[in-house]
């Protein structure tokens, strides 16, 4: 096979993902539209989670096959995938629940019992929200990230960290401080990115980040309402600056003082790590 032939039947394979990806995208939202098991927020909910199967083989295909500039690893190759997705989990339920007791103790928040939610859906939000993480990792810190540092290392971590918060631009209750917390969680998933020259570690913390704060205890993510959660908490009006009130803790001030704290010690290992191959 010569190298046009090749290079056509890169591009063949990736218009065929693509197309799967559309059908997938268009299907499984179709399929949330006719069915209705619960609330239609809690059906607009996990139908939007589960589309991102879709949109993930768009992106996979146009990184892996349809670049001029050639192929992209996105991250995605690591053989120590599962051990990186765990301290993921870890890393990430360690941020969300520092916020928690903090607001808690402030009285940001208050708790409100016990909440509502099925088995079933509990299940389906924790698959969901893995797809999602990963959809938005693969996106940012796969794709653009990857790309950028072909040129610039520390440039592949500020500008995808910029349009990571500037993708949420769109949500209900949106605002400045809301813009600079997610461009902040993007600089640590960037950092942690870079460190362990893996995708799976910040997927793994993206995910259980915006499962617990949702599903799990209720609160808004990213302007997003929960109509049922395992946990019910609420913010306590007049303390958005602890709570980021309709949209969630995302736009708390609390929140940003924080990130700052667990991005510290990552920037520090950021220089190290650079310094050290620069005199090696």
């Amino acid at each position: 096979m010569n190298k046009n032939e090749s290079t056509a039947w890169r591009i063949i394979k990736g218009i065929l993902i693509i197309l799967a990806g559309l059908i997938l995208l268009v299907g499984i939202n179709w399929i949330g539209k006719v069915t209705s098991p619960d609330t239609p927020q809690t059906n607009k909910n996990i139908t939007m989670l589960f589309s991102s199967v879709g949109t993930i083989l768009i992106l996979y295909a146009i990184g892996r096959f349809l670049l001029p500039s050639g192929f992209v690893s996105m991250n995605l190759p690591d053989k120590y995938g599962i051990k990186h997705y765990l301290q993921g989990l870890a890393f990430g339920s360690g941020m969300i629940l520092t916020y928690l007791i903090l607001a808690l103790v402030l009285g940001g928040l208050s708790y409100q019992g016990l909440g509502k939610m099925t088995v079933l859906n509990i299940i389906l939000y924790f698959l969901g929200f893995i797809l999602q993480g990963f959809k938005e990792e693969l996106l940012v810190r796969g794709l653009i990230q990857g790309l950028i540092a072909r040129k610039s290392r520390l440039l592949s971590i500020i500008l995808p960290s910029i349009l990571f918060g500037l993708l949420h631009l769109g949500n209900d209750n949106f605002s400045y401080l809301a813009m600079i917390n997610t461009a902040l969680i993007g600089l640590i998933f960037a950092f942690v990115t870079d460190l362990t020259g893996s995708l799976w570690l910040a997927s793994a913390a993206h995910s259980i980040w915006n499962f617990l704060l949702g599903p799990f205890f209720g609160l808004y993510v990213s302007g997003i309402p929960m109509p049922e959660s395992v946990f019910a908490f609420s913010p306590v009006a007049g303390k958005e600056v602890l709570s980021g009130g309709l949209y969630g803790p995302e736009a708390a001030l609390l929140l940003t003082i924080i990130l700052i704290l667990f991005l510290v010690p990552l920037v520090r290992a950021y220089i190290l790590k650079y310094k050290k191959q620069e005199v090696e």
